[in-house]
């Protein structure tokens, strides 16, 4: 069983709040429904909600993610209320936990230093667990209750999810907003690989040199990362089912379209990739404020008997 909405909104702190931050949370609640509604009411297009730019400052992240739907259900009452889902991120991945470390910093400095030993791993032991955190599936929110309608619709196979990462959030279980869903079964597009090597700084023969390497899986979310600028970040589930999944990232607005309509697909994909941690001399662009020293420079989309073959 996975965690339910309520212990997920304890382990946020999410309690009551002063007025003054009532008040502004108010303004940041309203801001949001009456901006995005216009989109609400219709069939979307993926590229109605295309973002390379994130100009929201209480919006660090926008994007994509894509797997299927673990359960949906209202909460609150009239004239608010909310949708509270969950999505299993990618193909036959189950639930997983991980830990969030800001609430274990928090929790040390609170208990302090203690010399005895087994008292000290009993307690690392309870605060893991205070702050285990449910990493897989991942929780969603949304003001828009006939969401609810799309995504029953969408129940049985594979989704991918616009969302929005607020910084706060006062009427929702969590601060990951999804705007809309889109069924990720749609034929491969006639253009099935993108390769941007030629956009990075630096010569095919000095490329052989610097530390690379590929590998099969579905990307599982891809998203705007940062304020104001273009720092693309991908969640990525490698091998064709299962729970390991890894970060990087992508510095090329057109591998980013790409990878969107890969991701509508739900195919296993051929992800190259550069270690850039190791590399002198190159452009600050390339390294700063990005998540990972990982970048993807080239993704493939898999043909059913390529697939096959890596499952042999």
């Amino acid at each position: 069983m996975g965690l339910s909405f309520q212990a997920v909104r304890q382990q946020m702190g999410l309690g009551l709040r002063k007025p003054a931050q009532t008040s502004f949370c108010f303004v940041v609640a309203m801001n949001l429904l009456f901006s995005e509604m216009r989109a609400w009411g219709q069939e979307p297009l993926i590229w109605d909600y295309e973002t390379h730019y994130n100009l929201n400052p209480f919006t660090p992240k926008r994007g994509f993610k894509m797997g299927f739907i673990d359960d949906s259900e209202e909460e609150g009452y009239w004239p608010i209320r909310t949708l509270e889902g969950r999505l299993l991120l990618g193909s036959n991945s189950t639930i997983r936990y991980g830990v969030d470390h800001n609430c274990v910093q928090a929790q040390q400095k609170s208990l302090g230093p203690t010399k005895d030993s087994q008292l000290r791993n009993l307690t690392e032991a309870n605060v893991r667990e205070l702050c285990k955190v449910e990493t897989n599936p991942w929780h969603f929110s949304t003001l828009y209750t006939s969401l609810q309608e799309r995504i029953d619709e969408r129940l049985n196979g594979p989704v991918v999810i616009y969302f929005a990462q607020w910084s706060i959030m006062p009427f929702t279980v969590t601060n990951q907003i999804a705007y809309n869903v889109w069924s990720a079964n749609r034929p491969i597009p006639l253009v099935r690989s993108v390769n941007v090597i030629d956009e990075f700084p630096f010569s095919g023969e000095d490329f052989l040199n610097y530390k690379s390497g590929e590998f099969d899986g579905r990307i599982v979310e891809a998203s705007v990362d940062g304020f104001a600028r273009e720092s693309y970040l991908l969640q990525i589930q490698r091998g064709p089912s299962g729970n390991d999944f890894v970060w990087m990232n992508v510095s090329s607005t057109r591998l980013y379209n790409f990878i969107v309509q890969a991701m509508l697909t739900s195919r296993l994909l051929r992800i190259y990739f550069l270690y850039l941690y190791e590399i002198f001399e190159i452009p600050g662009w390339l390294l700063h404020d990005y998540r990972t020293y990982f970048r993807v420079y080239r993704v493939d989309i898999l043909d059913d008997a390529a697939a096959k073959s890596m499952n042999q």
